[in-house]
């Protein structure tokens, strides 16, 4: 009898420590756009997913507080950030936006100039919580190496050409080093900083059950003669300054993105932009056939779209054909849960590797054709290189 009330008073401790999480899928009905006749989603019909486990027991309250959503799901807010309260803005599921800073921001009119929403998203830098239900999917714990993987029409399936993390013999050298704002920089230390900075994130994101990645692509890239450098970046609606940048520079300054001692800041691992695709199917923001080709929501050559030239300006169509790097965020269209511009616009930057390269990601607004899209999603750039199609892509993650 002694055991058996031992072990009840077990499993009571286990669901108390335990807390529920509804996920929802998203099943889209489609209608025709105004503008260029393709088709655009109407309505969405929710249906229930198995229900996953969050322990937000071991969370470290001094470094995050707990959100709960309304469907009851829950995300680490890092001290020194605050949740954002404009509609459409507050669900997990669906793009939970947070603020750098601690005043509030609310509103209702997503996207709209004039309003105290728009202004807070061009002043503030902003992140999106992307929740990871297994680390398995992104990491090999046996090889300590991350998961890459490739769109395909019916999903997904992994892309075992690239690896990280990963040195590039040929070119991570001092010279680089030195000219591209890495000055004291080894190629050892540089294998032993990506190779621990992949663990810690891996340990976050077992511990919070995701992170946050950079709503916008990363702003305030400046010409210097031949050489570009961050002033400072920001992940800020309507930046202009977001190409020709050296994966050496970009590596040198988004570390400096963290506000705090609680949260820490890089170029986005290749593995974690997958995974970010992945939500966006598994939440119904998108399909297996947008993701594999994103023609209709990104900006490549071949796009029709309206978007904001700046922030005081009428709408401006982007006519099929056109060769128009939009400032980050100034296209509705061009977001998913609340991300900006996965697709399109310029390629970002990633620590995803192969063949002598680095990896960017999304493709770039001169691409002309939905092959040539598919095919360069994944775009190869020698990292002392800087092209007028390429940024960078941000993460965050809870130290």
């Amino acid at each position: 009898m002694a055991i058996v009330v031992v072990m009840a008073i077990v499993v009571i401790q286990l669901f108390m420590k335990k807390e529920i999480i509804e996920e929802s899928v998203v099943t889209k009905t489609t209608g025709i756009s105004e503008l260029d006749g393709s088709e655009v989603d109407t309505n969405l019909k929710e249906s229930t997913k198995p229900k996953a486990m969050v322990d937000t027991s071991s969370w470290d309250t001094s470094k995050v507080t707990v959100y709960t959503d309304k469907s009851e799901n829950k995300a680490p807010i890092p001290v020194g950030y605050v949740v954002s309260q404009v509609i459409g803005e507050t669900e997990i599921n669906t793009g939970l936006v947070i603020y750098e800073g601690t005043e509030p921001v609310a509103g209702d009119e997503v996207g709209v100039p004039g309003t105290a929403a728009w202004d807070a998203s061009c002043n503030r830098n902003q992140w999106v919580w992307v929740p990871v239900p297994d680390v398995s999917r992104i990491y090999d714990k046996s090889t300590r190496k991350s998961k890459t993987y490739k769109r395909t029409q019916t999903g997904r399936e992994e892309y075992s050409a690239n690896s990280e993390p990963v040195i590039m013999s040929s070119d991570d050298n001092e010279q680089n080093f030195s000219k591209y704002n890495l000055p004291g920089m080894t190629t050892k230390k540089l294998y032993y900083e990506l190779d621990t900075e992949l663990d810690e994130t891996i340990k976050s994101i077992e511990k919070y059950g995701g992170f946050y990645i950079g709503r916008y692509e990363t702003g305030n890239v400046k010409a210097q003669n031949v050489v570009t450098y961050f002033t400072k970046p920001v992940v800020k609606r309507m930046n202009r300054n977001i190409n020709y940048v050296t994966w050496y520079d970009a590596y040198a300054n988004l570390r400096t993105l963290g506000a705090n001692e609680n949260v820490k800041s890089n170029i986005i691992w290749g593995c974690l932009w997958d995974e970010t695709l992945q939500w966006f199917r598994e939440s119904g923001a998108k399909t297996d056939e947008e993701l594999y080709n994103p023609a209709t929501w990104g900006n490549y050559r071949i796009s029709t779209f309206r978007y904001y030239e700046n922030t005081t300006e009428n709408q401006i169509v982007k006519s099929r054909g056109s060769e128009t790097m939009v400032p980050t965020g100034s296209a509705e269209q061009n977001k998913a849960n609340n991300v900006y511009d996965m697709a399109g616009n310029v390629s970002d930057w990633t620590l995803e590797c192969s063949g002598g390269y680095r990896r960017g990601r999304g493709s770039t607004y001169n691409t002309i054709t939905e092959n040539a899209i598919r095919d360069n999603d994944r775009n190869y750039g020698k990292p002392n290189s800087y092209y007028s199609s390429t940024g960078v892509r941000a993460y965050m993650y809870i130290k």
